[in-house]
């Protein structure tokens, strides 16, 4: 059978059933699984369907009205469902006043429970799940309701009126569609009304889905995720304040017990311990003191993104190039300490080496919160490699370290977008010199502020796929867009701290590297460091810590005003 004609009845398998295995493939086609695999590869690649773990669903862009059957369902991604059910199952303790959605992979999450679980208290509107808690000896609830046999599930308006009589401690939910600008969705409006009011009634509401269900998009709504992306960092900084405020009540406790005990002890080894206690607690609580009132200072809103960062020579020609080239390699090794990942975008080659640009993504743990300090013009001191007097030479390059904007920052028409696409320079083997894997966009701008309209031009080489690259260069796209949007705000924040820089003043010197006597110098702070070979090798924490600390007791001058 020919590839095309294998491929016509995968799409028409996918069509037909929206989501097929690998093994269901196997049996349809009476081919090979590794060659399912290549093929169900290809079609990705070229958009028409989406490749998940164990087999495929239609493309991520489909809109859905209808669903498969409980029975169906159930031989979907069954691993993946353990797994989450196991994590989810973990989370419950006897305490608990818990409701239980219902479908498949919450049914794998009563299937887990046990131990201390088992003695919680269970709300669910699963007929199957309420059956099998019963049988595990739970005490579970039904509410009333009309059961709609699809989902064998119970709904309608008497059971959102008996879920309103609850306040659950946790809800563990499911849904059909994931997606970020529409939401946690299901095809039936009952079923989402259900699973609304059941959301609206806990206190933490836990969304079992597995990667299948991501970006997919069905009619009704269940919940707006973009608020709950927003709840959820919210609740992790209070959190971090609630748990900074239980250890300060222990010290202030501590030192309390200390100085009772050293007045009515009479034990020599007991008054001992006493002291030791209270000079702990009295060395801890002036750091807890100053840790509460920063926590107590709002968080700059963009220090949990990622950034993209740019790197350009400046003065100094070939020896700006080699510096921007040093750069990128210290921020490499940084990155690779700290677990972050790097992706490059785009880049231009000096003529001896080095960058005269370098455009590339850091993904991690509050990434722009510790790199935008490095914003700025970096001066270099040394002799360069030409140099054939031994003369010392000052070059500069500049660093731009922009927050990764999210698709709900920044407003695109990408309907708008022209695309161009290229074949790929450089090392990555045959397919890069043969196929046109690079993409060009080019998008129209027009600044709110002065009205007047630009061509923005971004370029991405990063992947030999052309659909990543495109999703990539969409990425920088907004993050250009937001930088500008946002120029205002950042200026603000940059007049009021002496550690930032504004990224589009590019002219302001923040750090020297003089290379004869193996020295840093951050002109912002006064920081100074005479390992230079070390700070160029990624160890650049010490400084980053110094400007942050510096940047905290800016806040917390700013919030005292």
């Amino acid at each position: 059978m020919l590839a095309e004609e294998r491929f016509a009845l995968i799409l028409e398998q996918l069509n037909e059933k929206r989501t097929v295995t690998v093994q269901q493939l196997c049996e349809a086609l009476h081919t090979s699984e590794s060659t399912i695999r290549r093929d169900l590869t290809e079609l990705d690649r070229q958009g028409r369907l989406t490749k998940v773990h164990g087999g495929a669903t239609l493309p991520d862009s489909r809109f859905l009205a209808d669903e498969p059957t409980m029975e169906a369902k159930e031989t979907l991604a069954v691993a993946e469902k353990r797994s989450i059910a196991a994590a989810a199952a973990a989370l419950i303790t006897a305490e608990d006043f818990v409701f239980i959605d219902a479908g498949t992979t919450t049914l794998e999450l009563v299937r887990a429970l046990t131990g201390a679980a088992l003695k919680a208290t269970y709300v669910t509107n699963g007929v199957a799940h309420a059956r099998l808690l019963a049988q595990k000896g739970c005490r579970v609830y039904l509410p009333g309701g009309l059961l709609r046999p699809e989902t064998e599930a119970i709904v309608g308006a008497p059971t959102v009126t008996s879920l309103q009589r609850y306040n659950f401690t946790k809800a563990f939910m499911g849904a059909n569609g994931v997606a970020l600008d529409d939401g946690f969705t299901t095809p039936d409006p009952e079923e989402a009304a259900v699973k609304a009011a059941a959301v609206h009634r806990a206190r933490e509401a836990w969304f079992l889905v597995d990667d299948a269900k991501f970006s997919r998009i069905y009619p009704a709504v269940i919940a707006d995720q973009k608020r709950y992306v927003k709840l959820t960092k919210e609740y992790k900084e209070l959190d971090d304040l609630m748990k900074a405020r239980k250890e300060y009540m222990d010290s202030l406790q501590t030192l309390q017990d200390a100085k009772e005990m050293l007045a009515t002890e009479d034990d020599p080894e007991m008054k001992e311990m006493a002291r030791e206690e209270m000079a702990t607690a009295e060395k801890h609580i002036p750091e807890m003191e100053e840790r509460i009132k920063l926590l107590l200072v709002p968080a700059d809103p963009e220090d949990d993104k990622n950034v993209i960062m740019e790197i350009r020579g400046g003065t100094g020609g070939d020896e700006a190039a080699l510096f921007a080239g040093d750069l990128f390699r210290m921020y490499t090794k940084y990155c690779e300490m700290k677990g972050w990942k790097i992706a490059i975008s785009s880049f231009t080659e000096g003529a001896a080496g080095g960058f005269k640009e370098i455009i590339f993504s850091v993904t991690g743990e509050k990434v722009y919160g510790t790199l935008k300090y490095e914003s700025g013009v970096h001066r270099v001191q040394r002799v360069p490699a030409t140099e054939t007097q031994g003369r010392v030479h000052t070059s500069a390059a500049t660093v731009a370290v922009l927050p990764e904007a999210q698709e709900f920052d920044v407003e695109i028409n990408e309907g708008e977008i022209k695309w161009d696409t290229f074949r790929s320079s450089g090392a990555g083997g045959q397919n890069v010199n043969k196929v046109e894997s690079g993409v060009r966009a080019r998008y129209l701008w027009k600044n709110p502020n002065t009205g007047e309209t630009e061509e923005i031009l971004i370029e991405c080489t990063e992947t030999r796929d052309q659909p990543k690259n495109k999703e990539r260069a969409l990425a920088r796209l907004r993050t250009f867009i937001y930088d500008k949007e946002h120029q205002k705000y950042i200026d603000d924040i940059a007049n009021r701290r002496k550690t930032m820089v504004s990224t589009g003043d590019r002219s302001a010197k923040i750090r020297t590297y003089n290379y004869p006597q193996s020295r840093i110098t951050d002109h912002r702070i006064g920081y100074n460091m005479q390992n230079l070979p070390s700070f160029m090798d990624g160890n650049i924490q010490d400084c980053i810590d110094q400007l942050t600390v510096a940047e905290n007791a800016e806040r917390m001058k700013e919030s005292e005003l």
